[in-house]
């Protein structure tokens, strides 16, 4: 039964990642937040899509007051699934990402246009330069900024 249970939710994550990522092609030329707005429909999906094929629950704890303007979010980077929630619940947001995620087709496609903000792994202080230079210009945007800080 649980391997049944994650077959059907890998198959609608699957299929609406295709679905959103050729979505995101379409409406590139809109503006940021409206393209955020819809594209972050698929992270919403798919919270409620592994509660309802798997049981995941959340719970959240603490001053959520705090998410009412733009902030700087770090996270532990465990799975997919903080990065799935994270960006819908914390949106609008740009999460500092590996610039090779962009080549992943529909996937990179649909980051690219949330204004996502890619780095170099291989250039550690030109990725410190640009999170900082980017991120500021998001936070001023009121575009809140996702980083996993124990990534590579």
């Amino acid at each position: 039964m649980l391997a049944m249970r994650a077959f059907l939710f890998y198959t609608g994550y699957s299929l609406s990642g295709i679905v959103f990522g050729a979505l995101a092609l379409l409406i590139m030329p809109l503006a940021y937040p409206r393209r955020a707005a819809i594209l972050l429909q698929w992270n919403r999906f798919n919270v409620f899509w592994v509660r309802l094929c798997c049981g995941v629950k959340f719970e959240i704890k603490g001053n959520t007051q705090a998410l009412d303007q733009a902030c700087v979010i770090l996270a532990n980077h465990q799975s997919s699934w903080e990065t799935v929630f994270l960006q819908a619940h914390f949106s609008p947001v740009a999460t500092v990402l590996k610039q090779e995620l962009l080549n992943i087709p529909f996937f990179g496609w649909g980051l690219k246009a949330l204004a996502a903000i890619p780095i170099d792994r291989g250039n550690p202080r030109a990725a410190i330069k640009k999170i900082r230079q980017e991120g500021i210009e998001r936070l001023q945007n009121g575009i809140s900024v996702l980083v996993f800080p124990e990534g590579t």
